[in-house]
């Protein structure tokens, strides 16, 4: 499992046992299922994608889950080699089409936490444009697409908290 994906499936876990989801006619309930629901999806698209065996050698570099990564990992200062860039162009197409049926799924219950997303997609191509520029080390890349979804936890986190405070505040005043 990604980073990505575990830091949602995180996020909805912890929102979900400290309280802050309320009845399941709740829009925030519905966010959290839709959440839930497509981060399945997820996970298994861009597991078959890191798995498919062409991909194999890139396993070296990028760890399926970014929470696994390792010092070696974070600290590589090797470039992309020629090789490892059409694996990485290949990969990429196939993880986009991933990455693009999760925010189809999220963006009409949450527009807000769609483009949250979107933008850590886009700092990730970001980085991803260096490495295979050779710009940037494979371990400065990885160290970006970490950077980037400990932003977006965070960023998930307080909009999750934001729309549980509103649910619950309008609930209070329809009481």
């Amino acid at each position: 499992m990604n980073i990505a994906s575990q830091t949602i499936v995180a996020l909805v876990a912890a929102a979900t046992l400290s309280g802050c989801a309320t009845p399941p006619e709740n829009h925030t309930d519905e966010i959290l299922g839709t959440m839930q629901d497509a981060q399945v999806g997820l996970n298994q698209c861009i597991t078959d994608t890191y798995n498919d065996p062409q991909f194999e050698p890139l396993g070296t570099h990028m760890p399926m889950n970014i929470r696994g990564v390792s010092m070696e990992q974070l600290t590589d200062e090797h470039f992309a080699n020629d090789a490892e860039i059409q694996m990485l162009m290949a990969y990429e197409e196939s993880a986009q089409s991933c990455r693009k049926a999760y925010l189809d799924e999220l963006r009409p219950v949450s527009p807000t936490l769609a483009s949250l997303t979107e933008a850590a997609y886009a700092r990730n191509q970001d980085s991803l444009s260096g490495l295979m520029q050779k710009t940037l080390s494979w371990g400065q890349y990885i160290q970006g697409v970490v950077g980037s979804y400990r932003e977006l936890s965070l960023k998930v986190a307080a909009e999750l908290k934001r729309l549980a405070n509103a649910s619950n505040s309008e609930q209070r005043a329809g009481e």
